[in-house]
């Protein structure tokens, strides 16, 4: 999933869900890849991963969850 997101300098993205690796109380850092671009793969995913984006795991998405299919690439973004 890639997520087009400008949040400022010093602050981070996170994923919180449901899926391999992710829980909804604590999220996984996103991977920076530049400026207002966030990136995060998915180990090994084999049913539909239900997620929501968080900034600095702290304020969560105004958007809807996001729901990826297994193999499915995603593009979003979030509101805040």
């Amino acid at each position: 999933m890639v997520a087009t997101a400008y949040i400022g300098i010093g602050n981070k993205l996170f994923v919180r869900g449901d899926g391999p690796g992710l829980s909804w109380e604590h999220g996984v850092p996103m991977q920076f890849l530049a400026i207002g671009k966030w990136g995060w793969t998915c180990p090994q995913a084999d049913e539909p991963i239900t997620c929501r984006i968080y900034r600095n795991d702290e304020t969560p998405m105004l958007d809807e969850n996001i729901v990826i299919e297994p193999g499915a690439k995603a593009e979003v973004t979030p509101r805040f």
